[in-house]
């Protein structure tokens, strides 16, 4: 049986100067080792994306319970001071989405389901059930043909 949980993102980018990226990707995984610790039922997880040579996305993925609103400044206040005190001024943060700031206009209609929860199916019936499955729908390739479409994915589109 699978449990429905829905999930809130904190989206900020961050640029670090020359010789400070090491220390600032040791420093997101410290701070997601510690948000679970502290508050894991607030917290979900901690992505870190390298967009270029000193360009990074993180991504903060919240559990969307009551009470994580509430939580988010005392949060928030503790990762602010982990940044002070291990990179300073070293690392310029910009946010780009605060979940508590933004309306919500779309998305998160499915379920999502928790990993531990699939220990029921074997990896072998998982196999078998992704191997069935078409990689492409036949109808999709069939009018991209047609009409002479081409598929990109995001590293073929440029700004």
């Amino acid at each position: 049986m699978s449990e429905e949980c829905k999930f809130l993102y904190d989206v900020s980018m961050s640029y670090v100067n020359p010789g400070w990226q090491e220390r600032y990707c040791q420093l997101v995984r410290h701070l997601d080792e510690q948000l679970k610790e502290k508050c894991g039922e607030f917290f979900a997880d901690l992505q870190l994306y390298q967009t270029g040579p000193m360009n990074y996305v993180v991504v903060a993925v919240y559990y969307d319970v009551p009470g994580v609103l509430e939580a988010l400044p005392e949060i928030l206040q503790f990762v602010n001071r982990q940044y002070r005190e291990t990179v300073g001024h070293n690392v310029r943060r910009k946010q780009i989405l605060k979940f508590d700031l933004a309306k919500k206009l779309h998305g998160q209609s499915m379920a999502c389901l928790k990993a531990c929860e699939d220990t029921d199916i074997s990896e072998e019936v998982k196999a078998e059930e992704d191997d069935s499955k078409p990689a492409v729908n036949p109808a999709i390739e069939e009018e991209q043909e047609s009409v002479g479409g081409e598929v990109f994915t995001a590293s073929d589109v440029t700004d």
